[in-house]
């Protein structure tokens, strides 16, 4: 217990004087509220092993899904590791993976604990990942289609697939450097195909983004299409590379339709948008659950890799509706 022997305040910072002698200095934000300062020294009533304890890195980085942490329940961790391992997908998509559909059969061998009524637990990475922009007040935008309508009528694989463009402000490793290659040879984004009736998503990476490599990741795209059986009549796509000379010859030369959205109007093209958004997303999360719980090894370069595993997990975890 701190025994006071003295409480001074006024408009910049409120202080407390300790029997010991020592003073607690509390500033005041510009909220009105105080805030400490934590490089005071010494600790009042803190010894200097538990200071050691405290300051210990294995405790400081232990996860909050350890059997020591009493904050969640047994359910609860084993849901946040299958949410972890899962690439942060998301805690009801888990959860119905888990419960016991009319065949009988789980997707997810859980242990004896009940995940499908656990109370989904908070997870660090998934808000970090979520921050973005807010919109600026008084902004006014057009209201988007809703998505299920821009898939209207592309019932089979192959009928429309939406295209877009992803760029990243960090350049990424390539897969078969050690990461020493020049700035310039590095990732810098990429395109995304997103097909309407299944919800497929093929990625690439890619050094350049203009039409030439663009169209390096179409026939890629093309080429796995036509070994799974389908062949690909029409995309959806914004402007620019699609609309380059190089790309509508390809289209024309396979008898493929391409509809391009309009000026200023990205939301024409929301499947892809969508798309980008949701696997940018775990990829996000997915770095920093590293940069939290192994910060030493965590490097921001390796985008690629976490990026092309959360299209992975998309295209692999089970569907309700498919």
């Amino acid at each position: 217990n701190l025994v006071l022997s003295n409480l001074f305040f006024d408009h910049q910072r409120a202080e407390l004087t300790l029997h010991d002698g020592s003073v607690l200095t509390f500033p005041f934000a510009e909220n009105n509220l105080p805030y400490m300062v934590p490089d005071w020294q010494p600790i009042v009533g803190i010894t200097l092993q538990d200071q050691s304890t405290l300051c210990n890195p294995t405790l400081i980085n232990m996860s909050v899904a350890d059997e020591t942490n009493q904050n969640l329940t047994a359910a609860q961790k084993e849901l946040l590791t299958w949410h972890w391992k899962l690439g942060h997908s998301h805690f009801g998509w888990i959860q119905r993976l888990s419960s016991t559909p009319k065949s009988n059969r789980r997707l997810i061998l859980q242990s004896k604990h009940v995940l499908s009524s656990a109370t989904a637990p908070y997870c660090a990475a998934c808000a970090l990942s979520k921050l973005k922009k807010r919109t600026p007040p008084g902004s006014i935008g057009g209201k988007p289609p809703p998505e299920m309508k821009i898939r209207e009528g592309d019932l089979q694989p192959g009928d429309c697939i939406s295209v877009d463009q992803y760029v990243s402000a960090v350049p990424g490793r390539l897969p078969h450097t050690a990461g020493k290659e020049d700035t310039k040879d590095k990732y810098h984004g990429g395109t995304i195909f997103v097909d309407h009736a299944s919800s497929f998503i093929f990625l690439a990476n890619q050094v350049s983004l203009r039409a030439g490599e663009t169209l390096q990741s179409k026939l890629a795209f093309e080429r796995f299409a036509d070994a799974c059986g389908h062949k690909l009549r029409s995309f959806r796509a914004d402007n620019m590379p699609f609309d380059s000379k190089e790309f509508k010859a390809d289209l024309v030369t396979k008898g493929q339709t391409l509809s391009l959205s309009g000026v200023g109007a990205h939301h024409q093209n929301g499947v892809a948008e969508r798309a980008i958004q949701t696997v940018t997303q775990w990829a996000r999360a997915m770095l920093l659950h590293q940069v939290l719980h192994w910060p030493e090894q965590a490097s921001l370069d390796l985008w690629p890799f976490a990026l092309e595993h959360a299209v992975y997990l998309w295209n692999h975890l089970p569907r309700k509706d498919s």
